[in-house]
């Protein structure tokens, strides 16, 4: 039975506030209508306004189980996977608040903050596996990989299910299996609620069954800060630096391909400023030691 709820979309709290719902629902229709009714007319007028008090607030019940449990889109581009990780590593996750803490609240977290998407999924672990072909959802959504076990096939970011025991198994790829390994993230592997832990595994069936690829790797493609590169010239060969144009007194030396600033020329030959370990200096050197960008 508990699994059922779990697949409707139905919790504690769902069923919390449905009560609620129905309550005010029913509070609202006396207010609104008791006056009205007049009780000495007979039965089939206390009949009627007893039906339509059932009627008003058992709407109103049925409306706040099929909805109040719906997950609402935060919004936003969502946070990258590093930040996501940072965030929430090492700490417990009970995102829906229903059952404590499970393998798949850590789940629904990536999927809300990191991915950026409104959950269209209920279910215990396995069957985000099992019951994927009939989700409308998961094939909007995810790519369906199903294990080679090969090296370097998983992606940071893939969900990893495992279908075998009572209720599976879910977590999230830190990076590309390779050696035969493959490391995620999950929370709750013991069933005690344990909190969001990296673990190392073997790569095969006994751990990891098939595979949730999310189509959008916007937040999972970490890029790399671009390098500035020095200057707007490149030298062509190694040369002694000269404080005159004339290139009479050493001052010191570039490398090849050593990156400089161009500042011009005098008496034919380029003036640059380059790079030393104590700063930067300004010389001369030789005509066509130096190619500008």
């Amino acid at each position: 039975m508990k699994e059922i709820l779990i697949q409707l979309g139905i919790t504690k709290e769902t069923l919390k506030r449905a009560g609620r719902t129905f309550l005010q629902a029913a509070i609202a229709y006396i207010a609104v209508n008791l006056a009205a009714v007049d009780f000495t007319s007979g039965k089939e007028v206390v009949r009627t306004a007893l039906i339509g008090l059932a009627v008003s607030a058992l709407s109103a019940g049925i409306a706040a189980v099929m909805n109040l449990n719906k997950p609402q889109q935060k919004g936003g581009a969502g946070m990258t996977f590093s930040a996501w990780i940072n965030k929430y590593l090492g700490k417990k996750t009970d995102y829906d608040g229903a059952y404590g803490v499970q393998c798949v609240d850590l789940i629904d977290c990536y999927i809300d903050k990191c991915l950026a998407l409104q959950k269209g999924f209920w279910g215990n672990a396995k069957y985000w596996w099992l019951n994927r072909n009939n989700n409308k959802w998961l094939k909007d959504n995810f790519d369906f990989i199903t294990p080679a076990y090969k090296n370097g096939e998983l992606k940071p970011g893939d969900i990893g299910i495992r279908t075998s025991g009572t209720y599976g198994h879910i977590f999230i790829i830190k990076e590309a299996a390779k050696n035969g390994r493959v490391k995620y993230y999950d929370q709750n592997a013991t069933g005690n609620g344990d909190c969001m832990t990296l673990r190392e595994k073997p790569y095969t069936s006994a751990y990891i069954n098939g595979v949730l690829r999310p189509k959008n790797q916007t937040n999972l493609i970490e890029r790399k800060a671009k390098t500035m590169q020095y200057g707007n010239a490149a030298m062509l060969s190694a040369q002694t630096v000269y404080a005159d144009s004339t290139l009479t007194f050493k001052v010191g030396s570039v490398s090849k391909n050593e990156r400089v600033l161009w500042l011009g020329t005098g008496g034919g030959n380029p003036m640059l400023s380059y790079k030393t370990d104590n700063g930067y200096k300004v010389g001369f050197v030789k005509k066509a030691a130096v190619k500008k960008d």
